[in-house]
């Protein structure tokens, strides 16, 4: 049995050095407020103290999202390098969980060949 979950991942373009930090995707987010995500980084050199941390965020708009953390004296965010010519994986935000008041984005994680709500 394959599993059709998809989590709605998304490319960090940006964090802010600032109280709160905000999150900046290349793309629309398509995240609501409430909702839990995963920082990653897979690369070392940027903004270390976030990744692989859990936050609740507030969205601002469609490509912005604040984090309740003071990053002003963090290490600054930095897109991923480049060696030899060969990219290597993005920073990105992962959902995780969402507040239970709303869990109206459980539905926005399944895969489009299976829209079943878990």
């Amino acid at each position: 049995m394959t599993s059709s979950f998809l989590p709605a991942s998304k490319i960090i373009n940006n964090i802010t050095q600032a109280n709160p930090a905000v999150i900046t995707t290349t793309t629309n987010h398509g995240y609501l407020t409430g909702l839990f995500v995963r920082i990653v980084f897979p690369y070392t050199g940027s903004m270390e103290q976030l990744n692989g941390n859990i936050y609740e965020i507030t969205v601002l708009n469609n490509t912005d999202f604040s984090i309740p953390v003071n990053s002003t004296k963090f290490d600054p965010f930095n897109t991923a390098p480049l060696w030899l010519f060969t990219p290597i994986q993005e920073a990105q935000t992962i959902p995780v969980a969402e507040i239970n008041s709303s869990i109206s984005q459980a539905t926005n994680n399944i895969g489009p060949n299976n829209p079943r709500t878990f």
